[in-house]
């Protein structure tokens, strides 16, 4: 079985704001090789992702990342909906092959939502995320038997 080298190069963009700014921070351990290029506004926070591997990546739920918030003792899992709360929605792919030099782009408008009950039935809630340290969770599938997390740490500031 061959293994790769654990090797990062990140790249940092800033779409220059007073509200959000990059956090230089490394990409998780993993047996792939990616580039991130950090983007992070007063609207939205953009994360480039580059397969700079020998090889294809498979990431899982490719539309459902999880995004944790740092509360200073652990990282805490944010509320995120696929679609709207009673929308009807097709089903969310489960994988995405992203090819040898090939890229997928994480994009989070920095609203956190949930579904509430209203006079209406159920009904999306969302607020804008306070300033803080995130860090966002993909899963890649490896060979036949393991998976594992690649994570991109981003600070947003108010």
């Amino acid at each position: 079985m061959r293994y790769l080298l654990i090797s990062i190069a990140l790249l940092f963009g800033c779409k220059a704001t007073t509200s959000a700014v990059n956090a230089p921070e490394e990409i998780s351990k993993q047996n792939l090789l990616v580039e991130a290029e950090r983007n992070i506004s007063d609207e939205e926070v953009l994360i480039k992702f580059k397969n700079v591997s020998d090889g294809e990546i498979v990431l899982l739920k490719p539309l459902e990342p999880v995004i944790e918030k740092w509360t200073g003792e652990n990282w805490e899992k944010l509320e995120l909906l696929y679609c709207d709360c009673g929308a009807p929605c097709p089903a969310p792919p489960t994988e995405r092959s992203i090819e040898k030099n090939g890229s997928f782009i994480f994009s989070w408008d920095r609203m956190l939502e949930k579904c509430v009950s209203s006079d209406n039935g159920m009904i999306t809630q969302r607020n804008e995320a306070s300033s803080g340290l995130f860090r966002v969770l993909y899963v890649v599938k490896g060979d036949e038997s393991s998976a594992t997390k690649l994570e991109a740490r981003f600070s947003i500031e108010e």
